[in-house]
């Protein structure tokens, strides 16, 4: 089948995830060559578009037509072209939905999931968005939640004196409060952005714990020192996440100082809660 023609997608071309999937769309056929354009050198006064929207959806421009499609829409319409299928699925309301749904979580927090610094007059950052970033950081508790249960046995294998544990959830958001209140005393303004990075920190390195429990039950199969190795891995994760820490308040020019105030807080919670 014929890529779509006529059809030009505008996307982000500071985002990694947009220009991936884009990238994707012509090299696999779903576009013609021409069928893409970065937001950042777009003529929007000759066109239907609205910049507004399309920092925060993709927008598909039909150059025939002048008719612009939105979102999970436009995709639909790049996908269903070479894939009826999608456009069947995608005329289920419910379905529909879902994915409008999904795609707006994703599009309004794809600059912390992969993070870059954008501070151009033409750049396309997605609108500042209180309902979507909460529910990111809502979704950042799902895997440090089902860590909860790792740690405790985790904390089997390696060297502390377990007397209590915090529960996952609280740890995060007591944590997440105290870094608000840095941000305040640091007179770092950017909270909006600094909630969204901290829970996306929090939420890989407990997915990372959790890898790491599975390996310490395989090490004991074979009889190897998980007492140490169950150190060390808990040892890497947290110079992973300081790094990873340092490295987006470095990025997006936030104040370096709030990841001191957080290896504090760790440290702290850590003395309290697991010897």
């Amino acid at each position: 089948m014929k890529p779509l023609s006529n059809h030009v997608l505008i996307y982000d071309k500071d985002c990694p995830l947009c220009t991936t999937y884009t990238k994707l769309f012509l090299k696999y056929g779903f576009l013609d060559e021409n069928g893409r354009k970065a937001y950042q050198e777009m003529d929007f006064f000759n066109t239907l578009i609205d910049a507004e929207i399309a920092k925060n959806k993709i927008a598909l421009y039909n150059s025939v037509t002048g008719e612009v499609s939105y979102g999970i829409d436009a995709l639909t319409k790049v996908l269903g072209h070479r894939i009826p299928f999608i456009s069947f699925c995608m005329k289920w309301k419910a379905v529909h939905w879902f994915m409008t749904q999904f795609y707006s979580l994703i599009s309004y927090n794809r600059k912390i999931i992969i993070p870059v610094n954008c501070k151009n007059l033409t750049s396309c950052n997605p609108s500042t968005n209180w309902f979507w970033r909460i529910a990111f950081v809502l979704l950042c508790l799902l895997p440090i939640q089902f860590a909860t249960t790792t740690i405790h046995q985790l904390l089997a294998f390696v060297p502390f004196k377990q007397t209590t544990l915090l529960h996952g959830n609280m740890a995060f958001l007591s944590l997440l409060f105290l870094q608000i209140l840095s941000c305040k005393v640091f007179g770092e303004k950017n909270v909006y952005d600094y909630i969204g990075h901290f829970s996306f920190i929090s939420a890989v390195g407990a997915c990372m714990l959790t890898v790491l429990y599975a390996l310490m039950k395989w090490f004991i199969s074979f009889h190897l020192p998980f007492e140490i190795l169950g150190s060390i891995g808990c040892g890497l994760i947290f110079v992973w996440m300081l790094v990873e820490h340092h490295r987006r308040m470095k990025l997006l020019d936030m104040s370096q100082r709030l990841t001191g105030s957080w290896i504090f807080f760790m440290i702290s919670m850590a003395g309290i809660f697991y010897f």
